[in-house]
């Protein structure tokens, strides 16, 4: 099979520079250099995003890179919040995102998902290499991000 993945090489940054950075703003200084010859920069949100963002919206005159935001879940947490005030696009995974985001530009793109995942499977045989007891009733409990408190707090009961 043909595999449509577009590979991009993205902005190495190494961890002892984000770990050891006491303020954002000497992560962004140590970053920009990196950034000079880039044509898009993409960002997935969270607090490790926040320094890049700032620094491709502040040095957006040099660098003329759009910044895109994807953000996978139905409400954005605070950084693409923020950071969408200042994106080119905002890429979302559900309709209703936007009314969520403080930016006006979103593109639906929808949630990525490998064909592989989306093949039917062997119940028998899955519970045998997962060693699950074929007798008893699974329940599979799966969210995360601004959910999984709720989500978590649910499976207990």
């Amino acid at each position: 099979t043909q595999d449509d993945s577009l590979y991009v090489n993205g902005l190495g940054i190494r961890r002892t520079v984000l770990w050891n950075d006491a303020n954002g703003s000497s992560f962004v200084l140590s970053s920009v250099p990196q950034l000079t010859d880039r044509k898009l920069v993409v960002a997935s949100g969270g607090y490790v995003s926040a320094p890049i963002c700032f620094a491709t919206f502040l040095l957006k005159p040099i660098l003329r890179a759009p910044l895109v935001i994807n953000e996978q879940n139905v409400m954005p947490g605070l950084m693409n919040k923020v950071a969408s005030l200042f994106a080119d696009v905002m890429m979302v995974s559900f309709p209703e995102s936007p009314y969520f985001l403080w930016n006006n530009r979103c593109v639906f793109t929808g949630y990525p998902v490998r064909g592989d995942i989306l093949q039917e499977r062997d119940q028998k045989v899955m519970r045998g290499k997962l060693g699950l007891d074929p007798a008893r009733t699974v329940i599979l409990v799966h969210g995360g991000s601004l959910g999984s408190r709720s989500i978590n707090r649910a499976a207990r009961v």
